[in-house]
Order: C-alpha cells, then sequence, then structure tokens
C-alpha cells in the first residue's frame, strides 16, 4: 500500500515514489551518496517520483523517509519493459537525522 512504506514502485508505470504519493522528495544522484550528500541533493532538487527509463542499473537515488530521515536508494535491477509483476530490484541505507 503507498501510504504504508516509504517507498513503492509502481510498476505499471515504472516509477519509484515516496510515502504519501511523493509527498516526500526523492531525486536520483549520480555516485554513491553519503548523508550529508543526500540531504543536499534533496534540498536542492526534489521531485515526486524517479522514472526507471532515466535510471540504470546500480544508479542511486536519495529520498526522504515519512520520518523525515535520509534514504540512500540503489537501484541493483531494473524489471524489462512489459513484465508488470517482476518487481524492482533495490538496496537502501537509511540514515537518522
Amino acid at each position: 500500500m503507498p501510504g504504508s512504506s516509504d517507498l513503492w514502485y509502481v510498476s505499471p508505470y515504472r516509477e519509484l515514489w515516496t510515502a504519501g504519493g511523493g509527498a516526500e522528495p526523492i531525486a536520483p544522484v549520480r555516485r554513491r551518496p553519503t548523508a550529508a550528500s543526500c540531504a543536499a541533493e534533496l534540498r536542492t532538487r526534489q521531485y515526486q517520483q524517479v522514472a526507471m527509463a532515466d535510471m540504470k542499473a546500480g544508479g542511486w537515488a536519495c529520498a526522504r523517509t515519512a520520518e523525515h530521515n535520509v534514504v540512500a536508494v540503489r537501484i541493483a535491477a531494473i524489471p524489462p519493459r512489459g513484465d508488470e509483476n517482476a518487481p524492482l530490484d533495490i538496496s537502501y541505507t537509511v540514515w537518522q537525522q
């Protein structure tokens, strides 16, 4: 359920959203972030979602959780187009603020 987790993947649209339908910011980043660099990215670039069409396997995104912590998300693998049942393979690190 979208409101019950900090990150959710909408497979038909191939997008990664934050809690509450994008209520918290999320932004793609170029390299593995730190807590400070994630927080800085989220102050300057805030999106409601990250489209997988704009990402590559091994890419990173930063987001804010519903508890206002910062999370770095690594996109390990992106499901192929047309496979709506395939999960998005991610790993993440959460830094408490």
